[in-house]
């Protein structure tokens, strides 16, 4: 049973981050530093932070301390560049797992689509330094074909789909969504299924119009990506290109293009290889015993991996090691060719962990296609940074870039799995020791709950909208029962006959805000503040109201027991 949170712990991720102090100098001493441009390890080096930046870095004493540094002896320890992982979807994974990149040395993530509202929020909050958050790249919503939109939708899902993935029937479509993207600012446009070769070039298109580059799935063949301006593509290519007889010239065509591939191949060895039963205990358990990682995901992930778990019980139509086996060989074949590979998770995938998963990926670049441990290494640091066009910024341990470093406690070169062995870790030229980052890790354990019943109150007032009477049921419990400001008394059974047995009413928008969760074992008490819209008796209306709603944990389910509502205006 966790512990009760307290206010104190409920804000300690936020708080923790101003608590991060940047004004004193750092210097590192007697360290290795493998900067990621390509040169050896250099011993016995000193590394200078000021502010945000590396403002020094030579052989020891051969540079001057500045005034009042704190001097950190890393003899034995080893510098890398902070990572990236490539590939992850972060309103899925939860607003509370964000820390656990940079626990794990994950500095920078190219998040593929979600709730682009959420995603331009925690850019800004990330970018401001007043959240622990890595640094975010985003395309906001995925872009996707109206059919598959729809699809989605009837057939159910936990995700909000409205709020992550825009529908595209035509190449007007394709034009304006493009264009609502661009107008938010995102920093690129993310394809994942189009409904025609037609749609997919008005998307191209439309993206070099507005000065962004666009990535995605595949889309016909890799001449035609490479050629239509795609900058990389994900997951893999399929039939693979090995198959082909030209595939040598079609390797050097990728290559020449400057076109990265992102194969995650975690997903294979970490998810879909991974037993039914297996992957069920991992998911059923709360405490983390099967896998500790566990313990610290969000609410709303965890019933996507559920879903996701589901799907898994109907036996695949392919042979997945065979397709495995054949993907990497192309993988192989490409690498040799010299087209860019980078390490990406695919993060709210089941059994894909938001910061870990990215140090298996690294393994598996290693083990299967052949990157040796430096190549794995720059693969996840001056990579993304090129493909961003930030190099003069980050991606490699260099004088003047921002100070994004991880320190590790043995040589990655001798065994790429040695990132895992983190020292410490600096973002902005903030430092993480491991005292940090394990009360970062404590405050992500304590946030689980409060991430789950902020989810739960947002996909509540959704259903309301939408008349997702089966859902509202299943979240309120059979006794639950609200009282109103004038001291009325309503039962479950009253309150969903007024708002689906009555055609008086209609509620057409519902907004909450202001949400504060106070979580106490298995029983929490969720405060904050509604704004609806719709009509009654034929005529416009609009309500803003404050709610108490208490929450118990019954078998594993969180359900309201109890609800107040305070209307503060009509």
């Amino acid at each position: 049973m966790k512990t009760i949170l307290s206010f104190v712990t409920a804000l300690g991720l936020m708080l923790s981050a101003a608590a991060q102090t940047k004004s004193r100098p750092i210097v590192f001493t007697h360290v290795t530093v493998i900067d990621a441009t390509g040169a050896d390890a250099q011993r016995n080096m000193v590394v200078v932070i000021t502010g945000e930046k590396i403002t020094d870095i030579g052989k020891f004493g051969r540079i001057r301390f500045p005034q009042n540094s704190q001097v950190i002896n890393a003899k034995g320890k080893f510098m890398i560049p902070g990572l990236w992982d490539m590939h992850v979807h972060l309103t899925k994974s939860g607003e509370n797992t964000l820390p656990l990149f940079i626990v794990n040395g994950v500095t920078s993530v190219r998040d593929m689509g979600g709730d682009y509202v959420k995603l331009i929020k925690w850019r800004k909050e990330a970018a401001d330094g007043t959240r622990l958050f890595p640094r975010i790249k985003t395309p906001g919503a995925l872009l996707e074909s109206a059919d598959n939109v729809a699809r989605m939708k009837r057939e159910g899902t936990v995700e909000p789909i409205d709020k992550s993935r825009i529908g595209i029937a035509t190449s007007a479509e394709a034009r304006q969504a493009v264009d609502l993207m661009a107008s938010l600012g995102v920093d690129f446009i993310k394809v994942r299924t189009v409904a025609s070769p037609e749609t997919y070039q008005a998307i191209a298109a439309e993206s070099k119009a507005k000065g962004l580059m666009f990535v995605g799935h595949q889309f016909g063949t890799p001449e035609a990506m490479v050629e239509s301006g795609q900058k990389s593509i994900e997951h893999y290519i399929y039939p693979p290109i090995i198959t082909n007889p030209k595939h040598a010239e079609i390797y050097k065509k990728m290559a020449d293009s400057g076109v990265y591939i992102v194969p995650t191949i975690v997903v294979a060895d970490k998810s879909l290889l991974v037993p039914y039963n297996e992957a069920k205990t991992i998911v059923d358990d709360r405490t983390g015993k099967a896998d500790f990682r566990r313990k610290y995901l969000s609410g709303y992930l965890i019933e996507d991996w559920k879903e996701q778990l589901e799907e898994r019980k109907q036996p695949s139509p392919v042979d997945l090691m065979k397709l495995k086996e054949v993907l990497i060989k192309d993988l192989q074949e490409m690498h040799k060719a010299g087209v860019r590979i980078m390490p990406g998770t695919d993060v709210a995938t089941l059994l894909i962990y938001p910061g870990y998963s990215l140090h298996d990926e690294l393994q598996l670049l290693v083990k299967y296609v052949g990157l040796t441990p430096m190549d794995a290494i720059i693969s996840a640091t001056r990579y993304p940074a090129e493909f961003f066009g930030i190099q003069n910024m980050l991606g490699t341990v260099e004088k003047g870039k921002i100070a994004d470093l991880v320190l590790l406690g043995a040589n990655p070169l001798d065994d790429i799995s040695n990132t895992k062995l983190i020292a410490a870790v600096v973002l902005n030229g903030r430092l993480f020791s491991k005292q940090a980052r394990e009360k970062m890790l404590a405050d992500v354990e304590a946030s689980d709950v409060a991430g789950l019943l902020r989810d739960i109150e947002e996909r509540l007032a959704t259903a309301w909208v939408k008349g997702d009477r089966s859902f509202i049921e299943q979240i309120l419990a059979d006794d639950w029962s609200v009282t109103d400001g004038a001291g009325r008394v309503l039962k479950k059974a009253e309150v969903l006959e007024e708002a689906f047995g009555s055609k008086d009413r209609k509620i057409v928008s519902m907004r909450i805000d202001e949400i504060n969760v106070r979580p106490f074992g298995d029983w929490a008490i969720v405060t904050g503040r509604t704004q609806a819209a719709g009509e009654y008796q034929g005529k416009p209306a609009e309500v803003t109201l404050r709610f108490t709603d208490v929450f118990a944990n019954r078998n594993g389910k969180w359900q309201v027991v109890g609800s107040q509502a305070t209307l503060l205006n009509q």
